[in-house]
Formats: C-alpha cells, sequence, structure tokens
C-alpha cells in the first residue's frame, strides 16, 4: 500500500512506500539513544515520527507516521486472521516480515591472514581446490512429486521435530569447536543426510521449514536454515548426493567463526562502520581455524564452501575478494541460499523483509553481476517467485497462500485460496499451472489485507 500517513511495524507488517520518493519502506529501527523524530527516510530524508503500540512485543511497538500527521492520530494495527488452513503452517507465516530497502555496503576486505588461510588461497589460485568432480546420478530423480496437494499434518509435524533437533546438534557442535572440545563432526554430515531424506519426501515441506525467518539461534539456526535451502536449490539443479552432501556440510559450518567476533558488532541495533564489517569479514578464516584440529574429517568441497560463500561473482565479497571462475560452484550456491535466509529474518538493526521481494532483490544483484544466474534459477525452482509461504491475491478476488512451487513456472505455483469474504471455510488448493485463468496479482503482507 502507498503510505500516506503511516507504515505498521509490528509482527503483521503493512508494505508500503515513503510518501515522499516511493521507496520501499527505506525506515530502519532507530538506535536506543534516537528519538522519534530521527526515523527519517534514507534515500530523500521525509521525516517520521514513532508512536508506541499498548500489548505489542517491545521490538514491533512503533509504528511510523509521517511527522505531519496529528499527535493523537493512532491506529492500532488489525490483528491477523487466522483461516482454516488444511494444515498449520510450517513455521512460514507465525512472523510476517516488512518490505525494507537494505543499503548495499561497500566491498568489504578481510584483514586476517593465516597459515591455514594461505594455503587455501595458494590451491585457489592454482585452481586445485576448485575443480568439480565429475557429477553422479543428479539427486532430483529421488524427490517424490506431490501435486496440487496439502501438507501432511504429521508430515509437518515430523519435519519440525526433526529441524528443532538437528538445530541443537549443530548449536552443541558449534560450542565444541569454539571451545576446542570434544568434537563430533560426523553430525554434520548425519544431518545433511537427513535433509536429503527430507528433501525427497516432501521438497517443499522442508524448503518451507528452511526459509522460514530465523527469529532467534544466529548464528548455529541460521547456518543449518542456509543449508537446507542450498540443499534444495543444489537437488533441483542436478546436483549428485555426494555434492550435495558437500554442499550441506559446508553450509552447516561456515558460521562457527562468528563465535570468535565480538557478538556487539552482529547484535546491536546500528548500521555497522566499515572497520566493525572488516572484523566480521574474517570470521570465515576464523571457521577454518575452528575446524583446523578436524581438517581432515571435512570433505575438500564442504571447506570450500565454507571459505567461499561470502564471496561474489563480481569480486565484490570477502575475505578475499575472489570472482567468477575462481568460486567454488558449491560456494556459489551456497552464497544465494545464505543471502536469502539473512534477508527474510530480522536482525537488531532492521526487521526481514518479506520473501518476495528478497527474492526481487537477489534478481536484481544478480543483473548486477553478484550472483550466479544458473544458481538463481535453481533458487526460483525451489522456491518459486513468490517463495512458499507467501500470502498472495489472485485476480478472481480470492487470497492465498503459496504451498508448492511448479518447477520453471515460476510465477504460478499451487496455493491454498480462500474467498476474501470467508476465512472460516475450509481452503481449496489451486494449481496455477493448471488455471490458466487465474494469476496472481500481487503479493500482501497478510490473508486480510
Amino acid at each position: 500500500m502507498e503510505i500516506s500517513e503511516s507504515v505498521g511495524l509490528h509482527s503483521t507488517g503493512l508494505l508500503g512506500k515513503c510518501a515522499g520518493c516511493s521507496l520501499a519502506l527505506p525506515l530502519r529501527l532507530p538506535e536506543d539513544n534516537e528519538q522519534a523524530s530521527h526515523w527519517v527516510c534514507t534515500r530523500c530524508g521525509a521525516s517520521y515520527r514513532a508512536v508506541l503500540l499498548d500489548n505489542w512485543p517491545p521490538e514491533y511497538r512503533r509504528n511510523i507516521r509521517l511527522a505531519a500527521s496529528p499527535p493523537d492520530h493512532k491506529e492500532p494495527p488489525v490483528p491477523l486472521k487466522t483461516p482454516a488452513s488444511t494444515v498449520e503452517d510450517p513455521d512460514v507465516s507465525r512472523f510476517q516480515p516488512i518490505s525494507i530497502a537494505f543499503p548495499d555496503h561497500p566491498a568489504v576486505r578481510c584483514g586476517l591472514e593465516t597459515s591455514l588461510s594461505c594455503r587455501f588461497d595458494t590451491e585457489i589460485e592454482r585452481g586445485v581446490s576448485l575443480q568439480a568432480r565429475p557429477q553422479g546420478k543428479p539427486f532430483a530423480g529421488e524427490i517424490r512429486e506431490h501435486g496440487a496437494t496439502p501438507y501432511d499434518k504429521t508430515v509437518v509435524d515430523r519435519f519440525r521435530g526433526l529441524v528443532h533437533q538437528a538445530s541443537g546438534q549443530v548449536k552443541d557442535l558449534f560450542v565444541s569447536l569454539k571451545l576446542g572440545t570434544r568434537v563430533e563432526l560426523r553430525v554434520a554430515e548425519l544431518i545433511s543426510r537427513d535433509g536429503l531424506f527430507r528433501v525427497a519426501e516432501d521438497k517443499d515441506l522442508f524448503v518451507g521449514l528452511g526459509i522460514a525467518p530465523v527469529l532467534s539461534g544466529y548464528p548455529d539456526r541460521h547456518a543449518l536454515q542456509v543449508g537446507m535451502l542450498a540443499t534444495a536449490i543444489g537437488a533441483t539443479s542436478g546436483l549428485d548426493e555426494r555434492a550435495l552432501l558437500d554442499l550441506g556440510i559446508g553450509c552447516l559450518l561456515h558460521d562457527v567463526g562468528m563465535l570468535s567476533v565480538d557478538q556487539t558488532k552482529y547484535q546491536g541495533k546500528r548500521i555497522l562502520s566499515p572497520a566493525e564489517l572488516a572484523d566480521i569479514a574474517n570470521h570465515p578464516l576464523l571457521t577454518l581455524e575452528s575446524l583446523q584440529r578436524h581438517l581432515d574429517l571435512v570433505p575438500a568441497a564442504a571447506r570450500m564452501v565454507a571459505y567461499q560463500m561470502h564471496e561474489r561473482c563480481d569480486g565484490t565479497g570477502y575475505p578475499r575478494g575472489y570472482a567468477g571462475d575462481r568460486i567454488h560452484e558449491l560456494a556459489k550456491i551456497a552464497a544465494v541460499a545464505d543471502v536469502f535466509v539473512a534477508l527474510v529474518s530480522p536482525r537488531p538493526h532492521r526487521p526481514g523483509m518479506v520473501p518476495y521481494h528478497a527474492l526481487k532483490k537477489i534478481l536484481n544483484d544478480t543483473k548486477r553481476g553478484l550472483f550466479d544466474s544458473s544458481v538463481v534459477r535453481g533458487l526460483l525452482n525451489a522456491v518459486s517467485l513468490f517463495p512458499i509461504g507467501s500470502y498472495v491475491a489472485l485476480n478472481d478476488g480470492s487470497v492465498g497462500k503459496v504451498i508448492r512451487t511448479n518447477g520453471t513456472e515460476y510465477d504460478r505455483p499451487i496455493v491454498e485460496a480462500w474467498k476474501r469474504s470467508d476465512f472460516s471455510g475450509k481452503a481449496s488448493v489451486v494449481d496455477l499451472s493448471q488455471e490458466q485463468e487465474l494469476a496472481i496479482t500481487n503479493t500482501l503482507d497478510r490473508l486480510d489485507q
């Protein structure tokens, strides 16, 4: 909706644009020492005023309003209605993030150099670590197609339990690697292998859980969900089982080094300085240091994923600013998964993005050369143009929730749909690839919008 008076910053989220320049929700959370008058548009400088709303979690109580609005004009957020879905959402709608513009950071370089990183860099320069092994039978052939069917509630509950269990295992693994205590690195492969079983059983449900906003447990929960999404992208892109396991292991381990970074540098409610960003850019090397004593237990390709997944195809990434063919192919997949999960997840200094807008940003960044276009096609194949869990409006006046993808028909996923006038009835499952007269006209932040 166009902002004329207000934009809500609360758990239901409102899509909007700056009234001055139409930039999509260009506002950031103010720092603790800032006043309401400090809410401004990052592009045109339009002033906004914040109004506290009662009975909401502290981080979502601010309702941003144009400074010109009457001070006593209060409009509480509309409660989110809960329609009778065929099955409880797999964590994808319990937090609907808002759309927001993310400024691009300048290129950051890691200033740290270790004996292990020098070894890796030498191998990369020689092309030794980047040689892709011959692919075997594509794992995609193992994936069961569900068509226009809803999720099975018993399967949803089982998947949730497995993800919760894996999250705890990744957290324990991170702590063990950080402290140098007894480490069971085999757990990373077991989690990755279990992910393959889940992808084969119900890829869409697995992806829905993987792209749910990470509300807590950073960096271990983030690493787990990046691995989930990366596995789905790789599976739909023709990788074999061994490559998918290497990809998953690398994603699971890539953020161990964040435990050695000052937490105030990524948990504060402020934009980081270039120097602080440079400190964070050290974490891939810190990950390698944590893994050094166990490096023989980590597959070579997984090591490169952990080391290079923050690199960008145009050379603007970190830690070394590698570009193009000097980045491992699996790391290019991990990079896209990492960015998508990060964009849709809230951080202390900013809210998360609506998944559709996160995907649009990745598409735009791909045009600019940051990401491999074939990998982004794999992302679209795995989540669709309107990512799983998204709320959408249809051209017949109904609204729906995306529950399954339709391969390369990115804009025609499978949705659960309701009439706007009746959320109490059972949803109908609509395959837009088979209903050519129906089409998605807009994304919504909530079904009753």
